[in-house]
């Protein structure tokens, strides 16, 4: 019989990673909730009912990957890559229809970089031994 693989800490750091994303998202959705008589009155380039979606969808991207995460499936890795994918083009769309002028665009470099090692811990993450028999143990092995 098999043992139980542990979980390792790439996945807990990659949970910890959803799960500030799906903070993020509520706090933008419940700013939006809370302050919508301001927000309606500042001009924004974009409606409330704009933010607030974006708002849930972060919420519900992040806090799916992070509860995901958790669960010993061989199809899970590959919902968490779809999670993380919605996550950063959402992020993108947001970035590019929100940017009035060019020196919003200041550090689009460091944001590509965050990118980039987001989805470079991903692919080191699931592509670890260790963590490939996390998802593929089975209880009655």
């Amino acid at each position: 019989m098999m043992k139980k693989p542990k979980r390792r800490i790439g996945l807990w750091w990659l949970n910890l990673i959803f799960i500030i994303s799906g903070l993020l998202g509520f706090s933008r959705f419940w700013m939006i909730v809370e302050n919508g008589g301001y927000y309606q009155t500042v001009g924004l380039q974009v409606s409330i009912g704009y933010l607030a979606a974006g708002g849930l969808l972060w919420m519900l991207l992040g806090f799916g990957g992070g509860i995901l995460l958790f669960f010993r499936q061989k199809w899970v890795p590959k919902m968490v890559w779809g999670c993380a994918a919605g996550l950063s083009v959402s992020y993108w769309f947001d970035r590019i229809i929100m940017a009035v002028n060019s020196d919003q665009a200041s550090n689009w470099g460091f944001m590509l970089l965050m990118n980039g090692l987001f989805f470079g811990t991903m692919a080191w993450v699931f592509s670890r031994k260790q963590n490939k028999r996390f998802f593929e143990w089975r209880q009655d092995e």
